[in-house]
C-alpha cells in the first residue's frame, strides 16, 4: 500500500527525528572520544535511512567525520541540507528521479 503524499513526508519526517535521537546517544559528548563501532554504526542507520544504502553509508562516513571534527551539528545539519538541495537540482535537471 502506497501512502498518500503528506503521511509518507510525516513519516519520513519522523524517521529522521528518530535516526538524529539514535545518533545522539550514539556519538560520546566528551571532545576528541572516538569509538569507531559508534562511529561506525551512526553511519549505518543513516545509510539504512537511504533507499541508496551504501550512499548513504558513505554519506554518513562524511558527516560523522564532519561532526567529530567541528562538534557543530548544526554545521553537519547544514552540510546535510546543502547535499540534498545539489542532489534535488541533479535530479530536476537530468530526470534521474531514481535518487530522489
Amino acid at each position: 500500500m502506497r501512502l498518500p503524499s503528506r503521511a509518507r513526508r510525516a513519516s519520513e519526517v519522523a524517521a529522521r527525528l528518530a535516526a538524529v535521537n539514535v545518533v545522539h546517544e550514539l556519538i560520546p559528548d566528551g571532545a576528541g572520544d572516538l569509538d569507531l563501532t559508534r562511529f561506525l554504526m551512526v553511519a549505518a542507520v543513516f545509510g539504512i535511512e537511504h533507499q541508496e544504502w551504501l550512499a548513504g553509508f558513505l554519506a554518513g562516513l562524511a558527516y560523522g567525520w564532519m561532526y567529530v571534527r567541528t562538534r557543530d551539528i548544526w554545521a553537519v545539519s547544514l552540510a546535510h541540507a546543502v547535499t540534498n538541495l545539489l542532489l534535488g537540482f541533479y535530479v530536476i535537471r537530468t530526470g534521474a528521479w531514481q535518487f530522489w
